[in-house]
C-alpha cells in the first residue's frame, strides 16, 4: 500500500464511521505506515530512510520509537550491520 492522498483519505472516512476510532488514533496509525514503507523501501537503512523523509536519522529513530517500531524493522534476520555512520 502507497501512502497516498488517496489512502489517507480511506483512512479517515472509515475512521468517521466507527465512532470508536479517535483522529489521534488514525494520525498514529498514517505516521506508523508511512516510516514502514520507507524503512521497506531503504531495506531497514535507517540513514537512507531518514533521506528519503528529510529528516535527521535521530528524528526518524524518535518517530520510530513513539509508534513502536524496532530498530531492526526491515533489516534481514541476523543483519549485523556495517558499523558506517550517516553522511550529512
Amino acid at each position: 500500500m502507497t501512502l497516498d492522498c488517496h489512502n489517507v483519505i480511506v483512512a479517515l472516512a472509515r475512521a468517521a464511521r466507527d465512532e470508536s476510532v479517535t483522529l489521534d488514533a488514525v494520525i498514529f496509525r498514517l505516521r506508523r505506515e508511512w516510516l514502514s514503507q520507507e524503512l521497506i523501501a531503504a531495506r531497514g537503512n535507517q540513514c537512507k530512510a531518514a533521506e528519503r523523509l528529510g529528516v535527521h536519522r535521530n528524528t526518524l529513530a524518535r518517530e520510530m520509537d513513539e509508534v513502536g517500531i524496532k530498530r531492526s524493522f526491515g533489516r534481514a534476520p541476523g543483519y549485523k550491520g556495517r558499523g558506517k555512520k550517516c553522511v550529512g
